[in-house]
């Protein structure tokens, strides 16, 4: 992991500033994000804790369409350092340095009484070492930074190549910081993990994982679970992806975790849905890394579906009934028994006299209904009659 730096000076991006943060970036510390206003500081503080630290120039424009001439006053460090004590006094502690080559600026009286706090470090050699050491110190001595480089591995999502939101980090943040509170009893945060797997759910379809017309959480991800699917889905993550679902989709029937969550029954609850989704995020980033093929990926996504088309069926017949003329309405579903006792296909649930006879296969829906029974929220619909299409 690399501390993340905000950068604000009218200059960071001319060769001699960017010798300065290729030295920075050989002691691990990332000042890539720069900006010359404070207008653009502020706009990237909308999310601290994207960041691990500040670095201020004395001097820079305060609006991004500002002039040379406007930089003669303090204008620019005044709006962010106002930000920055804002965030502190909101419990968001920035570590926030003053690099400077401005000695006529920072060896003024009006300079030490406002901004004095701020440690300040010239810009010269001795000065920029300097800088570097102090960033790191007290980078490290920060609890979110603490847990950032425990759990190294699943903050180095937290970037756009990975196409999630910006405020990931500080979601992360609040999970990781739950546990290492030990304080495991606030649920809310179940719905916010079932909001980030939606979020994840979205990014799946972007790169073909998902076909399109699949609207319930729980179609996407009984789909993304399918045996077929492991050839880009470990087993692991998927399992992850089910376990976190089910303990966090609204009104499903674990819906206990909410009343166990809070009273402490479950105490190691919490933490076993903080590491699954850390599985889930984590593989998706190596996933991602490994730039995979789209073509490659839709072939496998939509192989049923494809077969399911050039098959015509008249008849079915289930233990000796029939019914009439039908065709197949979805992908097909793999019948399986869940932990409860129910027999589903995908989203549908299934009598036990039909689901024992065709556990393990595959099938088609043929005649649907809904379900009024109250697992509804994890099994909308009930399948009066399937197709056996495949084992």
């Amino acid at each position: 992991m690399s501390y993340k730096v905000l950068w604000v000076d009218d200059e960071y991006d001319t060769p001699a500033l960017q010798e300065v943060a290729d030295l920075a970036y050989d002691r691990g510390i990332n000042m890539e994000t720069g900006c010359k206003s404070a207008e653009e500081a502020l706009a990237h503080l909308e999310h601290p804790n994207d960041f691990d630290a500040v670095i201020l120039d004395a001097r820079f424009f305060k609006s991004k369409n500002d002039t040379i001439e406007s930089l003669g006053r303090m204008k620019g460090l005044r709006e962010v350092t106002k930000r920055i004590e804002q965030l502190k006094s909101g419990g968001c502690y920035l570590p926030t340095f003053i690099y400077s080559g401005q000695p006529e600026i920072y060896k003024t009286e009006d300079y030490s009484d406002n901004y004095g706090e701020y440690p300040l470090f010239p810009k010269d050699d001795e000065g920029t070492y300097k800088l570097f050491d102090a960033i790191i110190k007290t980078v490290n001595e920060r609890v979110e930074t603490q847990i950032k480089l425990k759990y190294a591995p699943l903050f180095d999502v937290c970037v756009p190549r990975y196409m999630f939101n910006s405020n990931l980090t500080e979601r992360l943040l609040n999970y990781a910081g739950q546990l290492e509170h030990n304080d495991t009893k606030k649920v809310e945060y179940l719905n916010d993990m079932r909001k980030l797997i939606e979020e994840f759910f979205g990014k799946c379809e972007d790169v073909r994982l998902l076909p399109s017309g699949l609207t319930s959480w729980t179609d996407k991800s009984k789909f993304l679970c399918e045996i077929k699917m492991q050839k880009f889905i470990p087993a692991y993550v998927q399992e992850s992806i089910r376990f976190i679902l089910r303990c966090t989709q609204e009104g499903s029937h674990y819906s206990v975790a909410d009343s166990d969550m809070r009273n402490g029954v479950s105490p190691f609850l919490f933490r076993s849905l903080f590491f699954s989704l850390s599985n889930v995020l984590v593989w998706w980033k190596q996933f991602i890394d490994s730039n995979p093929d789209k073509e490659e990926i839709s072939k496998v996504v939509m192989e049923d579906g494809q077969n399911q088309q050039e098959v015509k069926y008249s008849k079915v017949e289930l233990k000796g009934e029939k019914v009439k003329e039908f065709q197949p309405q979805s992908n097909s579903y793999l019948v399986e028994k869940d932990d409860e006792g129910y027999y589903h296909c995908g989203p549908y649930l299934m009598s036990q006299k039909h689901g024992s006879i065709v556990v393990g296969k595959k099938v088609v829906i043929v005649e649907e209904e809904d379900n009024t029974n109250s697992n509804s929220q994890i099994y909308p619909k009930f399948a009066k009659q399937v197709k056996v299409v495949g084992k």
